[in-house]
């Protein structure tokens, strides 16, 4: 219903419709799991960079398709699980993941992130480890990514390898 050509009124299901259709469009599980893999084909995401890929992943997803994002991080068991405590710990993080809330999926240089894959890596560890999430961005975290992973390339690097393959 109109109401003097200025503004309309909407009833509860149409402002239902509205706002779905105005939900970030385009990027599906199957296109985010081929551009992870297509990203780690490109440069390593693992062996130390798997952190910085999943702070240009999250900081892509964000900026571009305004998705929910948290960082998934793998630590030991023993370690509590504040930000400070991660930050300024002394350990080293096993994995960091991608968790994707529109799409109810994890994601890490692999692509889909699967149960069977995060017990695999757990497993070449001593010490179990546990996966805790946290919201991002996230300044603390992404110092606790960066003071312990044993990285080679930036998370600036991801993200702009990422918008350059989104297409």
């Amino acid at each position: 219903m109109s109401y003097g050509g200025q503004f309309h009124i909407y009833n509860m299901q149409s402002f239902k419709e509205f706002a779905h259709n105005k939900r970030p469009q385009g990027m599906t599980i199957q296109k985010l799991d081929s551009l992870c893999k297509r990203a780690n084909q490109i440069n390593d995401s693992f062996s130390g960079n798997c952190g910085m890929f999943a702070i240009g992943l999250a900081k892509f997803l964000k900026e571009k398709y305004k998705f929910s994002v948290d960082y998934g991080l793998m630590i030991p068991y023993h370690m509590e699980k504040t930000p400070n405590d991660l930050r300024y710990g002394d350990y080293d993080l096993m994995h960091v993941i991608v968790y994707v809330k529109e799409l109810d999926q994890g994601f890490d240089g692999s692509g889909l992130t699967k149960n069977a894959e995060l017990k695999a890596i757990n497993n070449e560890y001593p010490n179990d480890g546990k996966i805790i999430y946290f919201p991002a961005p996230n300044l603390s975290i992404e110092q606790a990514i960066q003071w312990n992973t044993n990285y080679s390339i930036s998370w600036q690097y991801y993200q702009n390898l990422f918008g350059k393959l989104d297409i």
